[in-house]
């Protein structure tokens, strides 16, 4: 395989499944790596056996979702008065990956969870889930508690 033929391969098999954008910075950076590696002083063919099957090398970059390749994107810049420019982190969850699945199944059980138990300290206030019982507040049911049942708990 030569250097044309790596990027052909790699080309089509990132064709449709990202931006030409996109397809043509990856094609870019392989491409140039190769020549400065050959430049170095290696062999073409030594370089692309190091590289591995340009198939694989797509699967990669399509399974970690590279956007806009070999570039600090995960940062954005944002001005502030009189003292330069500040970089400020950026998060972006991808709920297309199993993980980012995985995260959203977890986030929704907990606060199922939390909205059970709350529900349940709820209803024991109210009474319990017959009706009985005052809730804490004597008050509210003061002829049991004036002839309390010693065999039931308020």
């Amino acid at each position: 395989m030569d250097k044309k033929e790596f990027l052909d391969i790699l080309r089509s098999q990132l064709s449709g499944q990202m931006s030409e954008q996109q397809i043509a910075a990856h094609i870019q950076y392989y491409s140039s790596y190769i020549e400065e590696r050959t430049a170095a002083g290696n062999s073409e063919s030594e370089v692309l056996r190091e590289l591995g099957d340009p198939r694989l090398i797509a699967r990669t970059l399509l399974d970690t979702g590279a956007g806009m390749p070999y570039s600090d994107t995960s940062f954005d810049y944002e001005q502030k008065s009189d003292s330069g420019k500040v970089k400020q982190k950026s998060f972006k969850l991808d709920f297309s990956t199993w993980y980012g699945k995985l995260l959203a199944i977890l986030i929704a059980a907990i606060v199922l969870v939390i909205l059970f138990a709350l529900a349940v300290v709820w209803i024991s206030k109210q009474g319990g889930w017959k009706g009985e019982g005052c809730g804490g507040n004597c008050a509210s049911c003061h002829s049991r508690c004036e002839n309390p049942d010693p065999g039931k708990k308020h």
